[in-house]
Formats: structure tokens, sequence, C-alpha cells
């Protein structure tokens, strides 16, 4: 996938660690999910993730990864 905007603070608020702070030498960079580690990389100071758009097959055979909530998110809180 050529562009996606994911804003670490909205994954924050629905409970999962996000260390994107690349200087950070206690985390891992990157998204820690109770089913899995997403890793951060870098090119300049954009933070980012590789991320693709899934086959018809791959989106009834691989597992879904909630990083947000279906709930509206008010970024002031």
């Amino acid at each position: 996938m050529d562009h996606s905007l994911v804003n670490p603070n909205q994954i924050r608020a629905y409970g999962i660690d996000v260390s994107d702070n690349p200087y950070d030498r206690e985390r891992d960079f990157g998204i820690q999910h109770d089913e899995c580690f997403i890793p951060f990389s870098t090119e300049g100071s954009t933070v980012y993730f590789d991320t693709f758009v899934p086959t018809d097959h791959q989106l009834e055979t691989l597992r879904h990864i909630e990083l947000t909530s279906d709930e509206e998110w008010d970024p002031s809180n």
C-alpha cells in the first residue's frame, strides 16, 4: 500500500503500546500488540511500518489484528 495514515495516539487510546521514539533503547521500536509485534522503520523523520492490500484469500484465511476501535476517537482526550 503506497500511503496509509495511522495515528499512534489513536492506537494508544485503544490500549495498545506504541514505541515511536527511535532513540528509546528501553523498548522495541514499534507496536506491541498482544498477538504480535509490528516493527517500525524510519526514512528521514518519517516513522512507518510496511503494509499491503490483502487478497480476498488472505482476508478470509489470515488473522485480523485490530489497532483502533470502531468508537469515535476524540484526540483532545
